[in-house]
């Protein structure tokens, strides 16, 4: 065993990757959907009275070079001729695949803090598919044919094709502002799936990310961040209307779209203390569909101004998600991988952090890296659960940067900083029994198991794998099951591991639970005989590679031994019939192996699978040898019989 992973062949996975990979069908283009014209009645207040939406959206496509713009006046105040012009101007310089311009206008409600009954407040940019289908008037938060909160902003939304995007849902007022009766922030007990699918996330406000995040927007409330509001989504009933994108933007008051270069002019201190925000968005084509299609399904990243190239993905089970994508619970041993490419646009990548569920999970920094590279991160989360998100932040180094402090309206100044980019999610919902494979009965045939909080559901071969009952053994609904005879009794002992721990139910015990045993490595649990004593060991899968508790070694844990295929999923069983467990990966289809008649050599791939699903191996025929399977999505069991030359078997349904 001590040369089990000692051979690792190259495996050139480039055209796995391409085929497999979300990201590759889409292109990124870069917007601001969130900025003011002459239009908007504060504008003309601070002196800038000639910039109308049409000199703006020119401004977007020619000066600040994006590839979309939408012009968000206030509707409050605004004149109905003004609307009129501002969706006859959309449509003249829209000119797709060149340049896309999206209508839109910003609904304006900050919180009246006397008013203890205030509910439904924040800030929302507008934006629709289309000009041609849009109401006739903008709709404000006061006055005529208004909308007091977000229900009924909704409400008299209903029937155009439109989404609706909160912005700096974190801040309290601003400094020019009465701090003591306004409130700029989100109620965020007040979502719609259907109709707000984002979040803006950076703007010239400052950020909203999280509590103690990079530049703060004035008066920070923690509970209305962004994380704030996502982290809702997991917790029980989970709205999907706290499933929320992420853009940024500038909410420039200057008739300057994307004016975000880092020199003083592009920063006013009425506005905000920063120049604003970008909005990237992953679409098959510059139209306003696909820009429109994009926000909506949540294809998007926001960046502090610098248009750093970012694809992330993840792999889970057989999902392959871009960000924003998701993905149901398959089972608690499947891992998530994590892929993330990233390149800086006015320095290199400095650091790249994963976050999952509101919390740091993992981060990777670099040096050397210029504005000509692309840094790659993988990471295998071996513990995710149901109900969680991820998303991931990337930095540059840091470069100058311009701020005005306005907190005290002092004069714009100058610093180095890193410019950040903040991706969509992706999100892992709800939760499905867990299949294990292992002979329960002791009739040299694997029996099926379902695992699910605590309760183990058998189809044992000895009953023609009719459902043979369920029994409430324990674990609860954080742990990862497995099975393998670790008494030697030629019985499957269930296991649930719960991080570093191992719980066993030993079959010469009359099933009676046995630990914890901490064996101090966490990932995903599997078990199987690799020093040939006929009782089984356990094992750990993780990012590092594979970790051994040896039972002829006192079970102390030893490895890393380090052959992984990149997206793969751990699998232990005995392919050759030595009754020596061999490692394998599973991806895409395709098998990889490791036999320890071969000397632990990898062999593969073996494209075996043209069902989508998760990995299993056992011997269902009675042959000695593990015949590898696959568990789709519906719970139907495919297996490739090694006794008829792997051909396949199935579907087979676990009735009960």
């Amino acid at each position: 065993m001590a040369r089990l992973f000692a051979y690792c062949p190259v495996i050139l996975l480039a055209a796995v990757l391409t085929r497999d990979c979300p990201a590759a069908n889409y292109s990124i283009y870069w917007g601001d959907i969130h900025s003011h014209s002459s239009y908007s009645f504060d504008v003309p207040l601070h002196g800038y009275t000639n910039c109308p939406p049409d000199t703006a959206m020119d401004y977007a496509r020619y000066t600040a070079r994006l590839d979309f713009v939408a012009i968000t006046d206030h509707a409050e105040l605004m004149q109905p001729a003004n609307w009129v012009k501002t969706k006859l101007y959309c449509n003249q310089k829209n000119d797709p695949p060149n340049f896309v311009v999206l209508l839109g206008f910003e609904y304006t409600n900050s919180r009246d803090t006397t008013d203890a009954a205030a509910a439904g407040y924040g800030h929302k940019c507008v934006i629709f598919r289309s000009a041609a289908d849009a109401p006739s008037d903008p709709i404000p938060s006061y006055g005529l044919h208004s909308a007091s909160n977000a229900t009924e902003l909704w409400a008299a939304l209903d029937g155009y094709e439109c989404i609706t995007i909160p912005h700096h849902p974190a801040k309290g007022a601003s400094t020019h502002e009465d701090e003591s009766t306004i409130d700029m922030s989100t109620d965020w007990n007040y979502v719609n799936a259907a109709f707000q699918p984002a979040v803006e996330i950076f703007s010239a406000h400052g950020n909203s990310e999280t509590a103690g995040c990079e530049y703060p927007v004035y008066r920070f409330q923690a509970d209305k961040s962004v994380d704030a509001a996502l982290m809702r989504w997991t917790q029980s009933p989970h709205n999907a209307g706290y499933k929320l994108g992420i853009t940024g933007g500038t909410d420039n008051h200057r008739g300057t779209p994307g004016a975000v270069e880092e020199i003083t002019n592009n920063v006013s201190e009425w506005e905000g203390p920063y120049t604003g925000g970008l909005l990237a968005v992953l679409a098959t084509e510059k139209t306003q569909d696909a820009i429109y299609n994009a926000i909506k399904s949540k294809r998007t990243y926001g960046t502090t101004s610098a248009r750093i190239q970012l694809s992330f993905t993840a792999a889970y089970g057989t999902n392959r998600l871009v960000m924003g994508g998701t993905a149901a619970h398959r089972s608690a041993s499947l891992p998530c991988v994590l892929h993330v490419s990233a390149k800086g646009e006015t320095a290199g990548i400095e650091k790249i952090q994963v976050i999952r569920n509101a919390a740091l999970l993992y981060e990777k920094t670099y040096s050397g890296v210029t504005s000509n590279d692309t840094v790659i991160l993988d990471y295998v989360d071996a513990s995710a659960q149901a109900w969680s998100y991820y998303r991931v932040k990337v930095y540059q180094a840091p470069t100058l940067r311009v701020y005005g402090d306005n907190n005290t309206n002092t004069p714009v100044m100058t610093t180095n900083a890193p410019e950040i980019a903040y991706s969509s999610p992706v999100w892992i919902e709800g939760d499905h029994a867990t299949p294990v494979t292992a002979d329960f009965d002791g009739d040299r045939l694997s029996d099926a198991m379902l695992y699910s909080n605590g309760v183990w559901k058998a189809w044992l071969s000895g009953n023609g794998y009719a459902f043979s009952g369920e029994f409430p053994l324990g674990g609860g609904s954080a742990g990862r099951p497995t099975a393998s005879d670790f008494d030697g009794d030629g019985l499957a002992d269930p296991v649930v591991v719960s991080n570093t721990s191992w719980q066993v139910w030993f079959s010469s015990s009359g099933y009676r639970g046995f630990g914890p045993y901490d064996l101090g490595k966490a990932g995903i649990p599997l078990a199987g005989d690799l020093d040939g004593d006929r009782i089984s060991d356990p094992v750990i899968y993780n990012n590092e590679g594979w970790f051994v508790a040896f039972s002829s070694g006192n079970f102390q844990m030893t490895g890393p031994y380090d052959c992984t295929v990149s997206d793969g999923i751990p699998v232990l069983a005995d392919f050759d019939g030595d009754r020596i467990s061999d490692p394998a990966m599973y991806v895409s289809g395709l098998w990889y192996a490791w036999l320890s008649t071969a000397g632990f050599q990898g062999a593969g791939p073996f494209p075996l699978s043209t069902v989508a699903g998760t990995p299993s191996a056992a011997d269902f025929d009675g042959d000695g040898k593990a015949d590898p399977g696959v568990i789709d999505s519906n719970d139907k069991w495919y297996v490739w019989f090694s006794a008829s030359g792997y051909s396949m078997g199935g579907p087979f349904t676990l009735a009960q």
